[in-house]
């Protein structure tokens, strides 16, 4: 039997339990960095002297592990520069990466300060501006900005290979993706990691909607949508917290289109408080289909869901196509706590402040929630706070 629960309660059970999830993941990242050996700090890297630093193949050298390495002035067109040291610091004084993209292959690396400039993917990098191979990599203070061509797959920051200990905070993604008709774009697509931080962010992003992509090879299960700003399956210990997040439609050529701004799948032990989202669809006309999701979250267990401000607009939806859901569950779910969030959902077709579509044995706590719903056309298309049905 669905166990869904609506109502107020104290909010004390729920500021505990968001302590215990914050502690469990900090606690877990500062014994990782304490394993870290001495830095030697005092490296000064420009475009003049890069080989003393790096390889033909644009490795750093084994000399520099243990180091910290300061980046001045701009680094064009180098491709990808490869991280394969332990313990090193990689950090930018008024620098600018302009098509130059990192790898990294070992553990304890840290990068802060450095601007990305990218208006083209780099397959061999994951497609991406930053590809993370290894565990207890931090990223801080970084600004990355994507512009990339119509079908072009790119990905502004991509872990994956069960790492464990990503902290990724204080940092600026923009980021325009064109997959109209093929690939996939992710401002951030993080696949099979455990302890994880992403906190105090701002993610702006232009994408177009999509049909479901179902291309479980390529990514995993994310792979069955083409684009999204945040894209998270299998995470174990999660801490998504403080971000500012923008997602705007810049296209639609298909019919049942659809975008997942924030796509959870699979994680266990989420903590999602205090961020802010706006998804807006100007690009799709009243009585034309599309189906927007603000945070889609699948198969997940042990979630707090706190605190958040969550707004979806869109002046496409018809009366019968087109849904507007600031927030989706669907699948197996147990132990998820939705509480104290403001949300609203515009749409010309239905919305939903909240929606769940998950099995029988699934275990639900909507709380002390503010929602606003509101069709802007006079349509027979529904409107209303909460909806759950079981698969």
């Amino acid at each position: 039997m669905l166990n869904l629960r609506f109502g107020f309660v104290s909010g004390k059970s729920i500021i505990l339990s968001c302590i215990l999830i914050f502690l469990l993941v900090n606690l877990s990242c500062v014994f990782a960095s304490d394993n870290q050996t001495e830095i030697i700090e005092g490296n000064i890297v420009n475009s003049d002297n890069f080989n003393q630093y790096f390889d033909n193949e644009n490795c750093l050298k084994d000399d520099f592990a243990n180091s910290t390495l300061t980046f001045e002035g701009n680094f064009t067109e180098k491709g990808i520069i490869t991280i394969k040291s332990s313990n090193v610091e990689l950090t930018g004084r008024n620098s600018s990466f302009i098509n130059t993209v990192l790898c990294i292959e070992n553990d304890n690396v840290t990068i802060s300060d450095i601007d990305f400039k990218l208006n083209k993917s780099f397959e061999l990098n994951g497609n991406s501006c930053i590809f993370i191979k290894n565990d207890n990599t931090s990223i801080s203070n970084v600004k990355i900005s994507c512009n990339f061509q119509e079908d072009e797959t790119g990905i502004g920051i991509y872990s994956c290979n069960e790492n464990r200990y990503l902290k990724i905070v204080n940092s600026e993604i923009s980021f325009i993706g064109r997959v109209y008709h093929d690939g996939f774009n992710y401002a951030i697509l993080i696949n099979n990691i455990e302890n994880v931080i992403m906190s105090n962010n701002k993610i702006n992003c232009f994408l177009p909607l999509r049909g479901l992509a179902r291309d479980y090879e390529t990514y995993g299960n994310i792979g069955v949508v083409a684009d999204a700003a945040i894209a998270m399956d299998s995470i174990s210990a999660l801490v998504f917290e403080n971000n500012i997040i923008n997602v705007s439609i810049n296209n639609r050529l298909e019919t049942y289109a659809s975008l997942d701004a924030c796509f959870f799948y699979n994680c266990g032990d989420v903590l999602i408080r205090n961020n802010t989202l706006f998804e807006n669809d100007y690009f799709t006309q009243k009585g034309e289909d599309n189906s927007l999701y603000g945070f889609y979250i699948q198969q997940t267990q042990n979630m707090i869901f706190y605190q958040n401000n969550i707004h979806v607009k869109t002046t496409g939806g018809s009366e019968n196509t087109g849904v507007a859901y600031p927030i989706q569950i669907k699948g197996p779910t147990g132990n998820v706590k939705i509480a104290f969030n403001n949300i609203s959902a515009y749409s010309n077709g239905a919305a939903c402040g909240i929606f769940s579509k998950v099995s029988e044995d699934s275990q639900i706590e909507i709380i002390s929630n503010k929602i606003t719903t509101n069709i802007m056309a006079k349509t027979k298309a529904s409107s209303i706070a909460c909806a759950s049905t079981a698969l």
